[in-house]
C-alpha cells in the first residue's frame, strides 16, 4: 500500500512540475534544441527563437511568443535583443517612444552601432522619452 502510495505521490509530483516547464506549443522537432537552450535562461538562444516567432522561420509566426523571448533576452542585457525590442516599439502598432528610448540606450550604451543610430534619429526626430 505505501509502494502504491508513493509512486501515485511521485507521479503527481512529475505531472505538476512538467506544467512549470516554459514551453511553446508546437516546437518542431529541429528546434528543440534552441528550445531547450532559451528554456534555461540563454539569452542568446531566447533571440534567437524569438526572431525566429517574428520571421516565421522554421516556425509558425507568434508575434506575442517572439516579443516574450526577444524581452527575455533583453532583460539579459543582450544588446541585440534590446535593440530589437526598442526597435519594434518604434513602428505601427506598438509605438511608443518612452519604451523604445531606454531599451535603446541600453543596447547603445553597450556599443551597438544600429541602436546608436536608432536612438540618434529619434533624437534629432525629438520623439526619444527623457530618462
Amino acid at each position: 500500500m505505501i509502494r502504491g502510495f508513493t509512486l501515485a505521490l511521485l507521479l503527481l509530483l512529475g505531472l505538476t512540475l512538467a506544467g512549470c516547464v516554459d514551453h511553446d506549443d508546437g516546437i518542431p522537432p529541429a528546434l528543440a534544441g534552441l528550445h531547450q537552450r532559451a528554456a534555461a535562461g540563454d539569452a542568446s538562444a531566447q533571440l534567437d527563437l524569438g526572431l525566429r516567432y517574428v520571421t516565421g522561420r522554421g516556425i509558425k509566426p507568434d508575434e506575442q511568443t517572439a516579443v516574450r523571448w526577444i524581452g527575455k533576452a533583453a532583460a539579459q542585457s543582450n544588446a541585440a535583443a534590446q535593440f530589437e525590442l526598442g526597435s519594434d516599439y518604434t513602428l505601427e502598432p506598438h509605438r511608443d517612444f518612452g519604451r523604445a528610448a531606454p531599451l535603446l540606450r541600453q543596447s547603445a550604451l553597450q556599443g551597438f552601432a544600429s541602436a546608436q543610430t536608432r536612438l540618434a534619429m529619434l533624437h534629432l526626430a525629438g520623439a526619444e522619452a527623457k530618462p
